[in-house]
């Protein structure tokens, strides 16, 4: 299965550098977007309709419906020793107590939690009807023989690409307190097809080794913040704050500004970033990032009133609500600044990224 990559840090572009052939690519999507109403597709953009999304919501639910009502009850007894995530490896280690005390042999098939399957794939053949931003092929156990009827077997899960989960907006607040917690169901199914959904609550321990940032992390993170400064030294965005609002019981920040594109590309909002912190446009970045600390990355954080891009020669009037931005208050010993410091950024559809920096009044609203 493919996944779509976020954006990477590339290359500093100015107007100057960008090649010829670079900007009759982007005026060739500008005119197919005038003459055909084509949405131009920016870095890791899923381009998905509201129609789309939310159909995809409706078959997880209805999914998430099925296991609920799983016959599996004093059928498959599960009992989870302790669960670990290891943040350097992405993975989650689950120890298990598996007892089948029902009349058909079993095998592990999935762990399901927030929406996400993580399936076995000595089980699983893609594709599954299921959205595949959900789908996962990263479980596995220890011992794939079936554990049979009356047997009781001690037993060790994999869970590979956990990361996925963690930096989704479903588990956004868990995973940056002092505690995650892995609620959900496993999975298991006999020879004849049948499923037996158990449900699983059990806090995750992270080792305290890797809590803190490693020396790579903090190096990858430093060559992002470091590369800020020379892309917005001449911004092809242009970006004037009208209203910067904290609103401390909804814990979102809300900032309407007028952009400008100055520049050749048509470009799209791709996240904001304040205070080392990174508050992602999920229809930009659709995968994990991996370059930063993921306790710095807030995916599905930012989302913008219009996902329409911004042509070449365009103003207009944004308005751009942050989630979960009481971690950049809370870190801050003056809960209420005076001012947002923070940086905006853009894509173009060649893979163009474009800065700007904005200072603005800070006010809250409650």
């Amino acid at each position: 299965m493919r996944f779509c990559s976020p954006p990477v840090l590339m290359p500093v572009y100015t107007m100057r550098d960008i090649s010829m052939r670079a900007k009759l690519v982007a005026k060739t999507f500008f005119l197919l977007t005038i003459f055909f109403g084509i949405v131009p597709t920016t870095p890791g953009d899923a381009q998905t309709s509201k129609g789309s999304a939310l159909a995809d919501e409706q078959q997880v639910k209805q999914f998430l419906s099925s296991l609920m009502s799983s016959d599996a009850a004093g059928k498959i007894k599960v009992v989870v020793r302790d669960a670990k995530y290891s943040p350097s490896t992405h993975e989650l280690v689950i120890a298990l107590s598996v007892t089948n005390a029902g009349v058909e042999a079993v095998r592990f098939g999935e762990l399901v939690a927030d929406g996400f399957r993580f399936l076995d794939p000595a089980l699983f053949k893609l594709p599954v009807p299921y959205p595949e931003k959900f789908v996962v092929q990263s479980a596995s156990l220890d011992n794939e023989v079936p554990i049979y009827p009356s047997g009781t077997r001690e037993t060790t899960l994999k869970i590979g690409e956990f990361d996925r989960l963690l930096q989704s907006k479903r588990n956004a607040r868990s995973r940056r307190g002092s505690s995650i917690r892995i609620n959900g169901y496993l999975a298991f199914f006999s020879s004849t097809g049948r499923r037996y959904a158990v449900r699983i609550d059990k806090a995750v321990e992270t080792p305290a080794s890797e809590t803190a940032e490693t020396a790579q992390e903090q190096k990858l993170k430093r060559q992002f913040l470091d590369a800020l400064d020379p892309v917005h030294a001449a911004p092809a965005i242009q970006a004037i704050v009208k209203d910067a609002a904290y609103d401390a019981t909804a814990k979102t920040l809300t900032l309407e500004f007028q952009a400008r594109n100055v520049g050749d590309e048509m470009v799209k909002f791709g996240e904001l970033i304040v205070d080392e912190r990174r508050f992602l446009n999920p229809r930009i970045y659709t995968a994990p990032v991996r370059n930063y600390p993921l306790q710095l990355v807030y995916t599905s954080a930012a989302s913008i009133d219009s996902d329409n891009a911004l042509t070449s020669g365009e103003t207009r009037e944004v308005k751009l609500v942050v989630s979960d931005f009481d971690s950049v208050m809370n870190a801050r010993k003056d809960k209420m600044p005076a001012a947002l410091d923070a940086f905006l950024e853009f894509w173009s559809p060649v893979g163009h990224r474009f800065v700007t920096r904005i200072n603005a009044k800070f006010r809250a609203t409650n």
